[in-house]
């Protein structure tokens, strides 16, 4: 179950096949008489839901459906922003990715995970049935399910020598409404075969069954998960009356997993150390410290292309990080081994984060002429990012235009603007009205990106030989619903 703004990012991180795909090219050609690009052959296009090969599981009747995955949304409230809150049930067949491996970040948002290892489809006439009939039918479809869960149960329990009456067992579905339905069909079948194996003592009736109450019964059921030796999912989908289920141990349902979701073991590892207004630490704190939740957003983006990372901070350039108050990015960058790194913004950086060795602070806006000057003394760069808060129609013409500039006023050195191979990252932060605005106006940068790629390239200084740009936009879990941010990687054909 995962918060309804994070829904997009962690099925792409569940589903997965190592990110490569997600990344379009430019093959760029540069040379003293000509400047060509050669965009994809595609066309350019940006869809987060868009998948194929779908995996169907229809739950409710509304149902987003992709690679082998399916989202089933809960109950919509109408209205801007708050259709964007609330929690969608998840459903990802053969993950790349187990949810306990996903970032902090991601698994404060997931409210709980479960495994789910067998699929019956049980035939139902109910929507054609007399009201009488109805619910006889829906006890025989209960009935069908316990079998299927009683077996698998019960070969679970003997596999570990475990008497099976003696041991708490948790039921959780999906709707809530079948759980009475199914404990209570639970109950009847263990007292069923308890009463035909009345030679193995394993199998006695411990009690008897109680119609009124579905806990009571031959099997130590319960509510508690924390007492639970095992836990049984099941998720309910209909018209098909399709059922999903798995049986974990306690182990695997909560020290493995569940506790590292929501706000357990993943709110202690999203560590951030603010400062006040004036750069000083809010309280006392390492020196490493996060200093800002943007912090984890170049975190992730280091994380996924460290190779490429680890080939620029070799190419010997700079760092430049624009737009860079408090400082998080700059302490990802000096992290991750630039040991020259140029920050430029009008705000404070934060104390802690000025002191790290080959830090430079610039306050100035980082259009200004001064500031051009400043770049152009730390000239070439091997990594540029930019986190400004400029609206996402300004933010690339501006760190355009100033590329441009820094590379004008290099034209009579030796030094060029950035190292190849290098990496721009920036974040494109859009005002949200509606989600189709937001699509479009994404769709819209997207399509942009080849022009500024190339508006980029052609302020570089390169020789005659082949250049290559890739590049993809990215919703990072530390980014809000709202942001975006966008890699891009120059290195040689």
């Amino acid at each position: 179950m995962i918060t309804r703004l994070y829904c997009d990012r962690i099925r792409n991180a569940l589903t997965s096949n190592g990110g490569e795909s997600t990344w379009s090219t430019l093959r760029v050609c540069l040379d003293d008489e000509q400047e060509t690009v050669n965009p994809p052959e595609k066309k350019l296009r940006y869809n987060e839901s868009e998948r194929t090969d779908k995996f169907k599981v229809n739950v409710n009747g509304n149902v987003q459906e992709g690679n082998q995955w399916s989202v089933v949304p809960t109950q919509l409230e109408k209205g801007g922003r708050k259709e964007r809150t609330g929690y969608n049930l998840f459903i990802v067949k053969n993950t790349t990715v187990s949810p306990a491996d996903l970032p902090p970040m991601a698994r404060r948002n997931i409210s709980w995970v479960k495994s789910l290892t067998h699929r019956v489809f049980i035939r139902s006439q109910e929507a054609e049935a007399e009201v009488t009939q109805q619910a006889e039918i829906y006890t025989n479809l209960m009935d069908s399910l316990a079998n299927a869960l009683y077996n698998n149960l019960c070969k679970m329990i003997e596999d570990e020598e475990i008497d099976l009456f003696e041991t708490p067992i948790r039921v959780d579905t999906f709707p809530k409404s079948i759980a009475e339905g199914v404990c209570r069909s639970l109950q009847r079948h263990a007292h069923a075969r308890a009463s035909i194996n009345t030679n193995n003592d394993q199998y006695q009736p411990h009690s008897t069954i109680d119609d009124t109450d579905a806990f009571t019964g031959p099997l130590h059921l319960t509510k508690s998960q924390s007492r639970a030796a095992y836990t049984i999912s099941i998720i309910e989908s209909t018209p098909q009356k399709e059922y999903m289920f798995g049986i974990q141990t306690k182990d695997e349902n909560w020290s493995k997993m569940n506790s590292r979701m929501n706000d357990n073991d993943s709110a202690k590892e999203v560590l951030i150390q603010a400062a006040d207004p004036m750069g000083k630490d809010l309280q006392k704190c390492e020196s490493h410290a996060p200093v800002s939740r943007a912090y984890y957003k170049l975190k992730q983006v280091f994380q996924d292309q460290r190779s490429f990372l680890e080939d620029c901070v070799a190419a010997g350039g700079s760092g430049l990080d624009l737009g860079s108050s408090p400082g998080g990015w700059v302490q990802n960058l000096h992290e991750n081994g630039l040991t020259r790194i140029l920050s430029i913004d009008p705000g404070i950086l934060a104390e802690r984060v000025e002191k790290l060795d080959g830090v430079k602070h610039f306050r100035k806006d980082f259009t200004s002429n001064e500031s051009i000057e400043e770049m152009a003394s730390f000239a070439p760069f091997s990594v540029c990012v930019c986190d400004a808060s400029a609206d996402a129609s300004e933010v690339f013409s501006k760190v355009v235009s100033t590329f441009e500039k820094v590379s004008e006023s290099l034209q009579n050195g030796n030094r060029r603007l950035l190292t190849i191979p290098s990496t721009v990252v920036v974040t494109v932060k859009c005002p949200y009205k509606t989600a189709g605005s937001l699509e479009r106006m994404l769709g819209k940068i997207y399509e942009d990106l080849p022009n500024v790629i190339q508006s980029i390239l052609q302020s570089m200084k390169v020789d005659s030989s082949e250049v290559t740009a890739k590049y993809t936009m990215l919703h990072l879990m530390a980014n809000s619903g709202s942001e975006r941010t966008v890699v891009i990687r120059f290195q040689n054909a």
